[in-house]
């Protein structure tokens, strides 16, 4: 009997070299190949397109209040109040009588100037006629030289005469109609501070009106923001009263000063910041909006 080597017995067989993982992928089904590179696409994708979106929103958020401009009407003429036509929470009209003074006085001075412009009117004529008269007669010596020159004096003194007093007159009606209050604009009455039969002197508010329009916000970028806000530029404003409605506006305003965050309308840690002020436009506005509503304005950048 042949005995085995002990060598051989404790020999191993050789060992077939390991696969790699790209001779393992090469191996698979096509549609293995494609899902398996779009997924490493997604894992070297993703992440960059994480970043940029976080370094660079796409809408921009700020803060603000509604600012809605008020108008103080008052009398540009002294006078006993007679009428007043409008109560607080009333609408008013553009052009629309809401007061009214006493007229009498006025209707009066206007009279008297009426019939003053009449006399210097005649006494023009006269003077007129006078100097044509003695104009052909100073020739030929029926007139002196000096009667002539008082008859051209007296016509150049009539003139401005009856050009003052025609000014005296133009005068008069205008205080005759600001005898009358009439709203400058679309709005709410807010404000009755007088009553009729009170004696006002010129320039005493007597009704306050809120003005429709314009309707603005008043709101505030960082300046890391200013290279994205232009004038003109579209935004959306929305209210905590209607958080799902959004008004349309622009930007109309952008200031060239930097200021501090006001305290009603930015957290804690940007109250301190410096900031820069805008003013946004709103072309849809309603009655909703009041003066000093918080409100939320979004700008979709570029």
């Amino acid at each position: 009997m042949t005995q085995v080597p002990r060598s051989l017995l404790n020999a191993k067989a050789p060992e077939s070299p390991r696969p790699s993982v790209w001779s393992l992928l090469l191996a698979q089904p096509a549609w293995l190949k494609i899902g398996a590179g779009i997924g490493l696409g997604l894992l070297i994708l993703v992440p960059v397109l994480y970043s940029a979106l976080r370094g660079k929103p796409t809408v921009l958020v700020i803060y603000g209040d509604v600012d809605i401009r008020d108008v103080n009407l008052g009398f540009r003429v002294p006078g006993r109040i007679e009428t007043v036509l409008k109560d607080e929470g009333d609408t008013v009209s553009q052009g629309e009588l809401v007061a009214s003074l006493d007229k009498s006085i006025y209707k009066d001075a206007l009279s008297v100037c009426a019939a003053d412009v009449e006399v210097k009117t005649a006494i023009l004529k006269n003077a007129e006629v006078t100097l044509k008269r003695d104009e052909t007669m100073v020739n030929s010596g029926g007139v002196s030289r000096l009667t002539y020159d008082n008859d051209l004096s007296a016509r150049d003194q009539a003139l401005p005469n009856l050009h003052l007093a025609q000014a005296q007159l133009a005068l008069a009606q205008t205080d005759l109609n600001d005898a009358e209050i009439h709203s400058p604009s679309d709005g709410v009455v807010i404000t009755r501070a007088e009553e009729p039969g009170a004696i006002v002197p010129s320039g005493n508010t007597v009704l306050t009106v809120s003005l429709y329009h314009p309707v603005w916000v008043r709101a505030y970028i960082a300046e890391s923001n200013l290279g994205d806000v232009h004038p003109g530029e579209a935004v959306e404003v929305f209210t905590d009263t209607q958080p799902d409605h959004p008004y349309h506006g622009k930007v109309g305003f952008v200031s060239p000063e930097a200021e501090f965050t006001p305290k009603s309308v930015e957290t804690t840690d940007l109250r301190t910041s410096l900031v820069y002020r805008l003013r946004i436009v709103i072309d849809d506005s309603g009655p909703q909006l009041r003066q000093g509503m918080p409100c939320t304005v979004k700008i979709h950048l570029r």
